[in-house]
Parts: structure tokens; sequence; C-alpha cells
């Protein structure tokens, strides 16, 4: 008889949000893998983190179709009714859920979008509770349409996909496995309890993650906890103490990310312009502000060198700011581009640049920095855990320390004044070659990971 495996994920591919599309090309391999085993999938997709996710697009952009942008969600997730019996038994009633749950959001929080968006300042209470009747009412279905299941993994840290681990765990008392694509909640050295605001932004949304992550452990279910770097394990300083408590394994696939391979058609590694890029979503713990100050130093040794932006400000405020810092240092060479989506014209527009700027506080893995190594972009950003672990070895990736922008901004004076022959030496070896063959297919990432699932799960192998 083949076991199940419900697997909780927001499997979408073209929208801005690299956690739905790590989920997408990872599941998408790993069914081979599944099914050699003899083991079937129930996809659960975490409807709160879904509305969560529209709520963001609304903020950022107001003229954003809504309507269409869940029928576009809704045709990428019906790929996945064919292999998931439930999910497809459901899947009208979880879009009309969606649905009404952005329509509810949008009821409560019109006029006041720029403060209750994911990045924002705060989450109200009444938005997290928002989100638990959602996730609850979308749990109570599944679980009274699921057949037995063997055991459950979450390709997802949200909000809703934590609560979603919690309560299936207990419910169909089922050992289970999840995967950290971020840093769950910050902890600051000496046992401060506050959040850094530029890395936790809400003090709410960072405590609820806390409580729900212990609470996951100490149920005594959750036997595996993956992470795509250290990071995300390392800043959650207390969350070691708890693993090693309940004796939950920990495993860092490698690769943990790939990149689509097409990006190597747009590979270039000489005859590159004087020319810098950022592309990533627009956010404060991304470094958005630190742009201008590091590119005004830039500027003063290379005048003519041009700063070239791609991404979606994540809310009109960030906007506001950082335009004003821009305008208040007389920059004459910042060049917002504005969203541009995740593919090919993206790759053809990025692949000129000489060096992508990436002064990020935050990251768990950054694909940003792994496609721009693909695309022959030489990277400078500051030394945080993630960037530290997966990229230090690489000539073409110079790591400064953290804040530092006049270090920043002289390290990318110093390559863009680059000669081809000697820019090139940074890319054309044998480490970054290396990278970038591990790094260049999904199907590595999704063998790894799921791999040491079906192990650590004991879910592998068929009942006698």
């Amino acid at each position: 008889m083949n076991r199940k495996l419900l697997v909780i994920a927001t499997p979408l591919k073209s929208f801005p949000a690299g956690g739905f599309l790590r989920s997408y090309n990872i599941l998408t391999q790993a069914l081979d893998l599944l099914s050699q085993n003899g083991i079937e999938i129930e996809l659960y997709v975490p409807i709160s983190d879904l509305v969560e996710f529209l709520a963001t697009q609304a903020t950022s952009n107001p003229d954003v179709d809504i309507d269409s942008t869940i029928k576009r969600i809704e045709q990428e997730l019906s790929i996945f009714t064919r292999y998931s019996s439930t999910f497809q038994r459901l899947f009208p009633e979880l879009i009309e859920l969606l649905e009404r749950g952005y329509c509810s959001w949008s009821k409560m929080f019109s006029g006041k979008l720029s403060r209750v968006t994911s990045f924002g300042l705060i989450y109200p209470n009444i938005y997290l509770e928002l989100k638990r009747v959602l996730e609850t009412e979308c749990i109570r279905m599944y679980v009274e349409n699921l057949h037995k299941v063997n055991a459950i993994y979450s390709m997802n840290d949200g909000i809703g996909a934590l609560r979603s681990l919690y309560y299936f765990s207990e419910k169909l008392n089922t050992n289970a496995a999840l995967m950290l694509q971020a840093t769950p909640y910050i902890e600051p050295k000496f046992g401060i309890k506050i959040f850094h605001p530029k890395i936790v932004p809400s003090i709410y949304i960072g405590r609820s993650m806390k409580r729900l992550i212990i609470k996951i452990i100490k149920t005594g279910k959750l036997k595996l906890l993956l992470s795509v770097s250290p990071a995300p394990i390392v800043e959650a300083r207390s969350l070691i103490n708890y693993v090693k408590k309940y004796y939950v394994h920990i495993y860092i696939p490698k690769p943990a990310n790939a990149f689509d391979p097409v990006l190597l058609s747009y590979r270039k590694t000489k005859g590159k312009r004087l020319k810098a890029v950022y592309f990533g979503r627009l956010i404060p713990d991304k470094g958005l502000y630190d742009l201008p100050i590091i590119w005004k130093i830039v500027e003063r040794t290379l005048p003519e060198a041009e700063l070239h932006l791609f991404g979606t400000f994540q809310s009109e405020r960030y906007r506001e700011k950082f335009f004003r810092i821009v305008n208040m240092l007389r920059l004459k060479n910042v060049f917002y581009q504005g969203y541009v989506p995740h593919g090919e014209k993206l790759f053809h527009r990025v692949a000129d640049a000489k060096i992508l700027i990436y002064p990020s506080y935050s990251d768990s893995f950054s694909l940003t920095v792994l496609e721009a190594v693909a695309l022959g972009l030489a990277v400078v950003a500051y030394n945080i855990p993630a960037l530290r672990h997966v990229y230090r070895d690489l000539p073409c990736v110079r790591l400064v320390p953290v804040g530092d922008k006049r270090r920043l901004a002289l390290e990318a004076s110093k390559i863009l004044l680059m000669a081809d022959e000697e820019y090139r030496r940074l890319h054309e070896n044998r480490v970054v070659k290396e990278f970038i063959e591990i790094h260049s297919s999904w199907r590595n990432v999704a063998y790894s990971e799921f791999s040491a699932v079906l192990n650590v799960l004991n879910i592998g192998e068929q009942d006698d």
C-alpha cells in the first residue's frame, strides 16, 4: 500500500516571492522521487499566507488587479490537483475561501494599507486573528476529508504554514518536518527581549512565530528541521536549545537553492557597462536606504557610473523616503526601472551590469546573489551569516562589515574600475564554475531535500 506525505506549501512560479517560487520548483522536481518510493502527496496550501501576499500586492501597488491576480493563483495551483486527491476535491472551496479572506481583509483595512503589510511597522492583533480564523476553517475542511497520512512536511515557514503544521501534526498524530526559508524570529545578544526594526519590523509577528515554532517542537512530533543555510537557526538564538532538548534532527541541503538554467544563456563576463544594479524587494531590511548613501560615495570616483533598481516598493512610504534621500544627495545617475517579471526579460536587462550592490541586513540564502553570480555579475554585500556561509569562497563576491556603507562603496568602485581581463578572472575560475554547476539544477535541490525528509520520517519504504 502506498504511503502518503502531506506537503504544506505555496507552489507558485510567477509571483515576486522567493519562497513561493522555491516551493514550486522543488515540488515539481520531487514528484518523481516520491513516486519511485511509492509515496503519494496530499497538498495543503495555507490560505492565510496567500491572503497576506494579496494584501502586500495591494499595498505596494494600489492599481493592481486583485481579481486577475487571484485567477492567476488559481491557474498555477490547479496544476497540482492531478497529484493530490484531497486538494483536487477541495480546490473550488479553497479558492472561494481565498476570495472571502481577501475581501474581509480589504474591508477591515481599507484606507490603512500602508500600515498593515507583512513588511509594515506592526501587525495589528486583529489582522493576526483574521489569519487564524481563515487557517482554522481551511484546516477543518482538510481534516474532515483527509484519509490517513504517514508524515507531514512544511516547505514554507509563514504564520499560516506553521499554524497548519502544528494543528495537522496534533490532529493526525503524525511526525513532521519543517523547512526554514527565513529567520523566524530575532533574539539580540545579551538576552535583550526586543526585535531589531531593520530585520523583523513587526513585533507581533516575531512573537507569534516564536510561540508557534516552540509549540510545534514541544509536541514531540517535529523530527526534522531543515534550513536553506545556518542563518535562520543561528539568528533565532533560543531555537537551537529547543531543538537539542527535543531531539530534532537538523539538516541543511546542499545545494539548498538553484537558478533557472536558461539564465546561463545571458551570462556575460566581459564588455560590461559602467553600471551597477539592485534587483529584489525594495524594503529597509534589504538596505534600501543604504543604497543612495553608498552610491553617493561611488559617484565621487565614478561620476558617469549608473545605478539601476528593479523591483517593487513594498509600501508608498518606502518609495517616498528612498527618493527623498536620492534628491537630498543630488544623485543624477540613479534609475528606478520598476518591477520587471522574474525571467528572461529581467536577466537580459541585468546581465550587462558589472556589479550587484546588495546591502541586505537580512537573508537566509539570497536567490538574488545566486542569480547575479550566474549572470556574471560581481557582488558587494554585507557580511551577514547567510551570505558568509553560502558565498564566502567565491572570488566574485566581496563581503564587508555589516553597515559599513563606505567600505561597501569603495569595494564597488574597485570592481567598476577593473579592466576586462581582471574582471573575467573573478568569474572564469574553477571555484565559481563548480558553484554554478551544482546550483544550476532544481532537481539537485529536490533530491537533497526530500531524501532527508523521507529518511528521517521513515516513510521511504513500503509497509509489509
